[in-house]
């Protein structure tokens, strides 16, 4: 559901205020050489503040540039990752990384079941698609579709034609 046009400034206020305070205290705990989690993300944001800001995991989880950060300074550590998102994020294209993350963030929203059903609809595109394909080059063996990309006529009655 989206915002009001008049509420949306603010929450673009928050969002980037969130950013900014997660970015400062990762920075602040790779210098202290903690670990980085939600939870010492949310302990160092109350610290700075002197606890007069306090952001939840969940603002960290839905907001997807904050996100972007947490899981940036997580997955530069060596360490062998389980986490399946982060070890996806580890190996894919550091210029798609962030719109990555978005995606992965906007999916995480979802329900199990909404997941479920999505991938679902998918796997039936693709089956539809494979049974496309494996007509066409059938017909492309058989020499009803022509090199060129036209279709042979030549052994198709007029009524068939029409159709």
């Amino acid at each position: 559901m989206k915002p009001p046009e008049s509420l949306i400034p603010v929450y673009e206020k928050r969002k980037q205020r969130t950013v900014k305070l997660v970015a400062e205290a990762i920075k602040m705990l790779e210098q202290k050489g903690i670990k980085v989690s939600y939870s010492s993300i949310r302990s160092a944001v109350s610290e700075m503040t002197g606890g007069k800001i306090r952001i939840s995991e969940t603002t960290l989880y839905r907001n997807a540039d904050a996100q972007a950060l947490y899981v940036a300074s997580a997955v530069a550590r060596p360490k062998s990752i389980s986490d399946p998102i982060k070890l996806y994020l580890a190996h894919s294209n550091s210029s798609m990384r962030a719109e990555e993350i978005k995606a992965i963030s906007r999916l995480q929203r979802k329900s199990k079941a909404q997941i479920v059903v999505t991938a679902r609809q998918y796997e039936l595109e693709v089956h539809k698609l494979r049974a496309e394909l494996a007509h066409l080059r059938a017909d492309i063996l058989e020499g009803k579709i022509l090199a060129s990309g036209s279709v042979d006529t030549s052994g198709v009655t007029s009524n068939a034609r029409s159709m």
